[in-house]
């Protein structure tokens, strides 16, 4: 059995940077309604988390988010998320705060409220010039039929990395009225996917990087349902995946940002449902080492340090929407909806990144 170190981050935060052979017992602490623990390696005794009991005010992290929901106590109330006017919007559901109440640059309102970077000044991704290394938009496909396989996705990116799938039965369909009655791209969660050729711009060795998906999920618990992949064909798989229902540190709904199969992060909160999210993974340098984050709907969900690793995966393609290294049907497939997908290779600023998240926040009105 493999046992899994796990450090808080912040509050109720959790990452998983590295795998042991060992076994034990698992111990947990709570900390402002959420819980942070250490597992000694027995799967069955892995704990999720539970309803937390901190305070609803947004002022103090993560106020307790229950195992399935993610819903914080008092977390209807525009002042619980991360406070202030931007915080939950209709129907919203906070998922607890990390800025001061009353920043109305910093709230985020959960899965339905206003976002994070209700503050942000939009910024459109061909803005970035040569850093954008990525821009699928289901709303530039033309000619298409409803309900149609889609044999070619079109990069609006300088780097001209296109989709693409020769494979009838395994083009994803395009939808017309998709997310938020945009056109989107739809995978069966069985055999459908895109590959994009392995080029320059799509290794990003050490660097700095990130990737934005705006995709709504079916209720569909397939282990590993890759939004965005490419690996190394040898354990332990470095490079990039951004994915839902991972497998690691223990099976779950929730999301997760992997660098190989032993460096990611992972959600506290699950995304079981059918509501259309904006995902984001990215890696950030400082003189303190690297940082991998992964986001949701414009707020941080889970952040931590992680070792270096060099996610090139040359002569490895991009899948979109299933491990398509594996095209055998359901093996890591993606069931649900994608829109837009964007790639950045370099840094980017938090206002460059919360501007880009403006963009598809609005867009899809998340």
């Amino acid at each position: 059995m493999h046992g899994w170190r796990h450090t808080a981050v912040g509050v109720g935060i959790f990452v998983a940077l590295a795998a042991n052979n060992c076994s034990g017992k698992s111990t947990r602490s709570k900390a402002n309604g959420g819980q942070a623990w250490t597992d000694g390696g027995e799967a069955g005794e892995y704990p999720e988390e539970h309803a937390g009991s901190g305070p609803a005010d947004g002022s103090s992290g993560m106020a307790g988010y229950a195992a399935s929901a993610g819903r914080a106590a008092g977390g209807t109330s525009a002042a619980a998320g991360h406070g202030g006017a931007a915080g939950a919007g209709a129907g919203g559901t906070a998922h607890g705060g990390i800025g001061a109440a009353g920043d109305a640059t910093a709230g985020q309102g959960g899965d339905d409220g206003t976002a994070a970077a209700a503050g942000a000044a939009t910024i459109m991704p061909d803005e970035l010039g040569s850093r954008l290394v990525l821009w699928l938009d289901a709303s530039k496909l033309t000619g298409k039929t409803d309900g149609a396989g889609v044999d070619a996705w079109m990069d609006q990116s300088p780097a001209g990395n296109h989709a693409a799938q020769l494979t009838s039965v395994r083009r994803p369909a395009y939808t017309l009225h998709g997310i938020h009655d945009l056109p989107s791209l739809s995978f069966d969660g069985a055999s459908t996917f895109f590959t994009i050729a392995d080029s320059v711009s799509l290794r990003w060795g050490i660097g700095e990087f990130a990737i934005l998906v705006v995709a709504r999920g079916a209720p569909s618990t397939v282990t590993n349902a890759m939004l965005y992949q490419k690996s190394n064909a040898i354990d332990p798989f470095e490079g990039p995946s951004l994915l839902l229902n991972p497998n690691k540190p223990a099976s779950s709904t929730k999301a997760s940002m992997q660098l190989s199969a032993t460096v990611y992060v992972v959600s506290p909160e699950s995304f079981a449902g059918t509501v259309p999210r904006l995902f984001v993974g990215r890696r950030r340098l400082s003189e303190g080492g690297a940082t991998l984050e992964l986001r949701v709907n414009g707020s941080e969900r889970v952040a931590g340090p992680v070792s270096a690793v060099d996610v090139d995966a040359p002569s490895r393609d991009v899948i979109i929407g299933h491990n398509g290294y594996n095209a055998a049907p359901g093996f890591q497939a993606f069931q649900g909806e994608i829109s837009e997908i964007c790639a950045i290779k370099g840094a980017l600023t938090n206002d460059e990144l919360e501007g880009l998240e403006r963009y598809l926040l609005d867009k899809y009105a998340l």
